[in-house]
């Protein structure tokens, strides 16, 4: 069927390069969040949330990989990138979604807005899901189910999280063993991305000579977030 077609392939790849079997778990239900999406909706009518971090990072490169022989998904989905018009960004970041604007073909949009604002502008224009790189580790992500419609009080719609129960090593095997490209702040020792005003390198990968060790180094989830406040 059109699942098995679509996930074999990826699968196998994925068996080649000796991942766990917990990582290719994990990448067959993405996938199946993915295509049962698109059974649901137009595609017309989905947007994904991209914002550079390595989690949408990840979800974008599942979406490109397991359907460039479908529907042109990534020019057809439009991508978008909320920001606050108060959130002073890091340059790597705002680098590296200039560059995966090209190296996916995205049609992209930036929206200068709170989440809650440019949900609200996404839906006038008619779109009815919206797939997010959420994590169970991010906050409110413990509680969510992957098919998620928003809270009373919010713009309407449908927010997918096909990587919800994924976690950080996950993650960082399925980017380093696919070669995925990512934001170079990762290579320097940030684990979880925000603004300039409230991220550093987390502390616990500091070496000895002051220098961060890579963010696939750090070994414990629940010290992802230690270089935010």
């Amino acid at each position: 069927d059109e699942t098995h077609a679509i996930t074999t392939p990826v699968l196998e790849t994925l068996r080649f390069l000796n991942a766990s079997p917990e990582l290719r778990e994990q990448t067959s239900n993405t996938i199946s969040f993915i295509l049962q999406t698109l059974k649901q909706y137009p595609i017309e009518k989905i947007a994904f949330s991209f914002n550079g971090g390595k989690d949408c990072t990840l979800l974008l490169h599942l979406l490109s990989t397991i359907l460039r022989d479908q529907a042109p998904l990534l020019t057809t989905i439009l991508t978008v990138h909320f920001e606050s018009p108060q959130k002073e960004n890091f340059l790597e970041i705002s680098t590296f979604i200039e560059e995966s604007k090209q190296r996916y073909s995205l049609r992209f949009q930036e929206i200068k807005a709170n989440i809650k604002e440019g949900l609200q502008q996404i839906v006038d224009e008619g779109y009815q899901a919206i797939f997010l790189g959420t994590r169970r580790a991010d906050p409110h992500g413990s509680t969510m189910p992957v098919f998620c419609p928003t809270d009373s009080g919010w713009p309407s719609i449908m927010r997918v999280s096909p990587i919800l129960d994924w976690n950080y090593a996950n993650v960082w095997e399925y980017l380093t063993l696919m070669e995925v490209p990512y934001c170079s702040l990762y290579s320097v020792g940030y684990t979880s991305l925000g603004s300039v005003t409230n991220t550093s390198p987390n502390p616990i990968l500091l070496s000895p000579d002051g220098s961060y060790r890579h963010a696939r180094e750090l070994k414990e989830e629940q010290f992802e977030r230690c270089g935010r406040t």
